[in-house]
């Protein structure tokens, strides 16, 4: 991520194989969508993970948050995170 102000985005997930998403807008059952959060005041990544899509073949698992900040020497990482039900955050320096 690019630091510099607030910003979210979803990213919706499908099992790539079949039409089911175009069923998602019934049911949650054939997407997962996680929804990211960069707040710049407190320089903090959060996510949401909604939806029971239960494709684990096809599923991101993990996510390494690394922030490129306006004057900063390189990237600040802060290793893999897991993206599982409950969501999560990660702060940086």
């Amino acid at each position: 991520m690019y630091g510099g102000a607030d910003a979210s985005f979803v990213m919706v997930e499908d099992d790539g194989i079949s039409e089911d998403y175009a069923a998602a807008e019934k049911s949650m059952s054939a997407t997962r969508t996680t929804t990211w959060s960069w707040h710049d005041g407190t320089k903090t990544l959060s996510w949401a993970v909604h939806g029971d899509f239960s494709a684990p073949a096809n599923l991101y698992t993990s996510v390494e948050p690394v922030l490129f900040a306006h004057g900063a020497a390189g990237p600040q990482r802060k290793g893999s995170r897991s993206l599982g039900p409950a969501g999560g955050s990660v702060t940086f320096n």
